[in-house]
């Protein structure tokens, strides 16, 4: 990014030192900024070529990913300094593609315990993610209302709680979490980084059962202490039978 001069290389460094789950709303900008930048080369300045601009994008997005506001090349936990444990998956594991759409991928692990098949892209849409912006994202309370665009989504059973006049605790999503067949996606946040959206498979034995849909890509299964997830709990949940 250096390489870019002095004016051009500040800007882009700006853009991607911003939080990691907002630096890449500037992508268009900061292209355009590529397309009309210049570069010194030798004694002449020329345009860059379109192997220097994807080049010069892929360390943009390697600095983005590490921003101030949280690693997504790592698990919530990881990113808020809490000790996990890792654990055989109670299902498949799906790892979000973009930076905003966790609450769709948890969706996706859950919709594919029951036999449903679905596409992170697809569900994003249905659940009214907001793709730009500083509010990229979705809320997980609007699942319900999104599963009454799709005919097999609406036939299956969902239960929403929290909200600001719905000051749920953990103890309430314990205590679903027992009714058989019941799986939930989660709002956790730590000032750190943010909300992040989990699926958690049960509570048992005090530690919590989860599916995080990070590390990008990837995703994770793991454990932790019923005590310090009380501590990122967001009020916030969803469950699905």
């Amino acid at each position: 990014l250096c390489s870019l001069g002095a004016d051009l290389g500040e800007f882009l460094l700006k853009r991607a030192r911003s939080s990691a789950k907002n630096a890449l709303e500037y992508e268009d900008e900061i292209r355009k900024k590529l397309d009309d930048g210049t570069i010194e080369d030798g004694k002449k300045t020329r345009k860059l070529t379109e192997a220097e601009k994807g080049r010069f994008f892929d360390e943009l997005y390697v600095v983005a990913e590490t921003g101030s506001e949280g690693d997504i090349t790592k698990t919530f936990f990881h990113n808020a300094r809490i000790a996990l444990k890792k654990e055989k998956a109670l299902g498949k594991v799906f790892g979000q593609s973009k930076d905003y759409t966790c609450a769709s991928s948890s969706l996706k692990m859950i919709l594919d315990d029951f036999g449903i098949v679905r596409s992170e892209e697809f569900l994003a849409d249905l659940i009214f993610t907001i793709h730009k912006g500083k509010d990229r994202g979705a809320s997980i309370l609007d699942i319900p209302k999104g599963f009454l665009k799709d005919s097999r989504l609406s036939s299956l059973e969902v239960i929403a709680r929290g909200g600001s006049k719905d000051m749920v605790s953990v103890d309430a999503l314990e205590k679903l979490l027992k009714k058989p067949g019941r799986k939930a996606v989660v709002s956790i946040f730590f000032k750190d980084f943010g909300a992040h959206a989990v699926v958690v498979d049960k509570i048992e034995n005090g530690r919590v059962f989860l599916r995080d849909p990070l590390p990008i890509y990837k995703g994770s299964s793991y454990s932790v202490s019923l005590k310090d997830f009380k501590r990122v709990f967001n009020k916030k949940f969803i469950t699905i039978k």
